[in-house]
């Protein structure tokens, strides 16, 4: 038996595959059939919180009773505000791995123990069971029983490091937005790096070759180098890719503050802090939902852990969007622009039914079907499509990938 995660904008569930390796057989793999085998029960689903608190299970079985039908509830939880389960409040069928801030359970380490990736936490006391590996730079931080910087009830803690509050991450995005607006779009390749290696940026030069990136100067701290970009928005050419991760990391630092996103970001540095177009230093992607690399379903899509062949002929990425999370990127495909900068556009998303693009520097929080209609406007004004097909082609507007982040992930 194989479990493997089941993804939408964030961890859905648990499926164990009903699959066996052969032991005299290593080249064995898991096939597509095994993925499109339907035995109920094997299907997991999480019903979590704000927080990605796991507080109940459902399994894919309907249970009758009577006339109707109920949930088999595999199991339920809650939890006191540093994650102790409260008694009399939880109940289990069959063990479930995740629980409290949706990390793993370790039972192999006793009861209420959970592995945040950069330290072990003890739910039941409320700490951490070793010391921050920051702590001889950041000393307010000296205490293990410091967890999601003494916010539990409105922040998570990413990974043992540092915390996360969404209302801020948002309230950063949106800011960041009503100044970046202003950057202007690169001509060529060159644009981006040009301007980083330019003598007179104090905070940041060429990167890598080959990554069409830039990085900060030695000495130079990350929130510094962000801010730099929000405050001088004019000086940096970006390009859609890049103006989101710009927003990003603008809502992170408005999240964390100047001293915890240094700490977040030097952290998880391997050497210099880069800003590229897509995955720069602190973002790194899942696409759950991208073009399926078999030639003759290259029009269809597939999700992340999905094996070649299972692309979805029958999925509406619209709809998944409406519950995808704060954060969730999305990059569209426009047949009548493809000759122009806007043929991918990306975007992100802000809140319910709420995105910033980068389009033609609106200071402007669009809907996703508003998006699309200013994308079809774009291509009026350019003459690469008839005023009448204006209704028809919102459909040509299609959401080709949908890219996720997450603590657990990015470990």
């Amino acid at each position: 038996m194989q479990e493997i995660h089941l993804y939408g904008s964030s961890r859905l569930g648990t499926y164990k595959i009903p699959y066996e390796p052969d032991p005299n057989d290593n080249t064995k793999q898991i096939q597509k059939e095994d993925f499109h085998k339907l035995i109920l029960g094997r299907r997991n689903y999480e019903l979590s919180n704000h927080l990605g608190n796991v507080l109940a299970v459902i399994s894919d079985k309907k249970i009758l009773n009577g006339n109707t039908f109920e949930a088999d509830i595999v199991s339920a939880n809650d939890y006191y505000p540093f994650g102790m389960t409260i008694a009399l409040r939880m109940f289990q069928s069959e063990e479930y791995r995740f629980g409290f801030n949706g990390k793993e359970n370790d039972k192999d380490f006793g009861e209420g123990i959970q592995d945040y990736g950069m330290r072990i936490s003890d739910r039941r006391i409320a700490r951490f069971l070793s010391m921050d590996p920051l702590t001889s730079f950041y000393p307010w931080y000296t205490t293990p029983y410091q967890f999601a910087g003494n916010k539990p009830i409105q922040a998570i803690d990413l990974d043992g490091l540092e915390e996360l509050d969404y209302n801020k991450f948002v309230e950063g995005m949106i800011k960041g937005q009503s100044k970046l607006r202003h950057a202007p779009f690169p001509h060529g390749e060159t644009g981006y790096n040009t301007l980083g290696g330019h003598k007179d940026n104090p905070f940041w030069e060429v990167g890598p070759f080959g990554t069409n990136s830039i990085q900060t100067k030695d000495g130079v701290k990350p929130s510094d180098a962000i801010k730099h970009i929000i405050d001088n928005a004019e000086k940096y050419p970006l390009d859609c890719g890049q103006y989101v991760q710009v927003l990003k990391l603008n809502g992170y630092l408005n999240s964390m503050g100047e001293q915890e996103f240094n700490k977040y970001i030097n952290s998880i540095s391997e050497g210099q802090f880069l800003l590229k177009p897509h995955g720069s230093t602190g973002i790194n992607y899942v696409e759950v939902y991208q073009p399926s690399q078999i030639p003759h379903e290259k029009e269809l899509r597939v999700w992340y852990g999905s094996t070649p062949g299972s692309a979805l002929a029958n999925f509406y990425p619209e709809e998944f969007l409406k519950t995808a999370k704060v954060g969730t990127e999305i990059n569209f495909s426009i047949d009548f622009l493809s000759e122009t900068v806007f043929h991918n556009e990306n975007a992100i998303k802000v809140g319910k039914n709420k995105y910033l693009a980068q389009i033609d520097g609106a200071d402007k929080v669009y809907t996703l079907k508003g998006l699309k209609q200013r994308l079809v406007e774009e291509g009026i004004s350019r003459g690469t499509l008839d005023p009448s097909e204006r209704k028809k082609a919102l459909d040509r507007v299609k959401i080709v990938q949908i890219k996720v982040t997450s603590s657990e992930i990015k470990k």
